[in-house]
């Protein structure tokens, strides 16, 4: 039964790293911005590995203190794009967690969950919530969620293996951001 086991975990330790290596041969294909989030969603939802999961990313404007340009993929496959969420909507407790002490924060009852929360679309719907910052050097840049509809908490490996995905996915995010950012101020010059 142990070999079973362990023969599993190093199957599943192999799955993980080719998805890790597809993720950054995805991520390298591109600098514009919505292409990177999308490609980034397309390669976290397969690692959830959960039928009736639902992911997103939000970036954060520190000016604005909001999260902007949400994007959704339910489990369906429906996206959602464009949902912005003031910071003083999330209560202050979750955004020090993920904004300031860059820790994730996780919920496996979000039932309870205090009625800004619930602006993110079909919130309610959902059971159980996780959401990672996206850290870029000492900053938080946004926030890589997960919903399932089931009460469901993530193992220190699932968070470990998570973690080393968002820290690509914010690399790339930061990356595709700053060309943009440098591709406007070129293009006010011309």
């Amino acid at each position: 039964v142990q070999t079973l086991r362990d023969i599993t975990g190093e199957k599943q330790r192999q799955k993980n790293l080719e998805s890790l290596y597809r993720l950054s041969q995805s991520l390298s294909t591109s600098l514009n911005l919505d292409t990177v989030i999308n490609l980034a969603l397309d390669e976290i939802i397969p690692i959830i590995g959960k039928s009736n999961a639902t992911v997103g990313i939000a970036l954060l404007d520190e000016g604005k203190r909001e999260l902007k340009g949400m994007v959704v993929r339910r489990y369906n496959g429906e996206i959602i794009k464009g949902i912005n969420l003031p910071l003083s909507d999330i209560p202050e407790n979750i955004s020090r967690i993920l904004i300031e002490e860059r820790q994730p924060w996780v919920s496996t009852d979000i039932s309870q969950a205090p009625e800004s929360m619930k602006k993110v679309p079909h919130f309610e719907e959902y059971r159980s919530f996780m959401a990672i910052p996206l850290v870029v050097g000492n900053r938080t840049t946004g926030i890589l969620f997960v919903t399932s509809f089931d009460a469901r908490s993530y193992s220190n490996e699932e968070y470990a293996f998570l973690e080393t995905y968002i820290r690509g996915i914010a690399l790339a995010i930061e990356n595709a951001r700053l060309f943009s950012q440098t591709d406007e101020a070129l293009q006010a010059q011309v």
